[in-house]
């Protein structure tokens, strides 16, 4: 297990619950790509395309919660999977409540 790599995955999840936009940014590289198609831009690559997604998503989305429920690293220190319980309130009324993975790439101690 990679302690630091861990902490930086739970550290994300709250800022973004946080919606605090600057900080999951800090938390990435300049080439960071994610990929989720749930999104307008369904692979956002970079920070300014991960800005606009999370803005929009921040914009919908009143509370956000990551509930970690496993996390699966790479032997190589490098990679995590995780399995996330979310449960997010809509801005418009209503609640969403599904299981998700994520895949997370570590490179210079930011997600990649």
């Amino acid at each position: 297990m990679n302690a630091k790599l861990r902490n930086l995955v739970d550290k994300t999840f709250r800022v973004i619950e946080a919606k605090d936009l600057v900080a999951a940014l800090d938390s990435m590289t300049e080439d960071v790509v994610v990929i989720d198609p749930h999104y307008p831009l369904t692979r956002m690559t970079g920070k300014a395309e991960v800005a606009f997604g999370l803005g929009w998503a921040f914009a919908d989305i009143d509370t956000f919660s990551f509930d970690v429920q496993k996390y699966f690293f790479s032997e190589t220190g490098d990679g995590v999977a995780v399995e996330v319980n979310c449960r997010h309130v809509l801005r418009v009324g209503g609640e969403m409540s599904f299981t998700q993975a994520f895949t997370v790439e570590y490179r210079d101690g930011l997600l990649a």
